[in-house]
Order: C-alpha cells, then structure tokens, then sequence
C-alpha cells in the first residue's frame, strides 16, 4: 500500500498546488498499480476528476466498481463524469442504480431529473 500511496500523494500535492496537468500526469503514469483495490482506484477516480479528467476518471471508477461493485458513492460519481462527456445513457444507468440502492438520494434524482428532462439528442 506504500507504493499505491505515493502517485496519489504527489497527484494530491499537484492538486493543492493548482497543476492539474500534473495530477493527470501521475495518475496515468501509475494507473495500473492504483486500480488494483477498490478504494485506491476510487480515491485515484476523485483527484482525476477534481483535475477534470473524466476520462480517466471514469477510468478508475469502472475499476473500482470492478473491484466491488457496492459502492455507490463511485457509482454516483461515474455518474457524474459521464454525464460531463456527454454520456447520458451511462450516466443515467449508474444513477438509476444508486437510487435503486439508495431511493432516499436526492441528488441522483435530481441530476436523473436533469438528464430526462433534456430534448434528444441530448448533447
């Protein structure tokens, strides 16, 4: 866990330090090696998002949700990164799966609302 720690250390640092090329260039340097737990590949999912990488967040969330597909905090946030590249259907899936988990979150509904409420095509 050592190792799995310093790319996401030195991404965090780049972050704080407002380089967020750096942060996505960390991240994609040691993808591999931080997709191989749940929990690192969604620590990894929210600091390339923070960066705007939703690629490659998205990326380690479908890792994470690999690893254990019960967490609905990555499901939600896959969500979220796929509805900013305009991946609505994926987005709505994962959100009808966090309310099918959760019916009491409001914000999936919400942004379930948003994306069902856009005209087609949706983008």
């Amino acid at each position: 866990m050592k190792r799995l720690g310093f790319p996401l250390a030195e991404a965090r640092r780049a972050l704080g330090a407002g380089r967020p090329d750096l942060v996505l260039h960390n991240l994609r340097e040691a993808f591999d090696a931080l997709s191989s737990d749940a929990h690192t590949a969604a620590a990894a999912g929210d600091l390339a998002s923070a960066a705007g990488g939703y690629e490659l967040a998205n990326g380690f969330y479908d890792r994470a949700l690999v690893h254990d597909p019960s967490l609905v905090a990555v499901r939600y946030n896959r969500a979220a990164t796929s509805r900013f590249l305009g991946r609505l259907d994926a987005a709505e899936q994962d959100y009808d799966a966090v309310i099918a988990t959760d019916p009491a979150d409001s914000e999936a509904w919400l942004n379930l609302s948003h994306i069902r409420r856009q005209p087609q095509p949706r983008n």
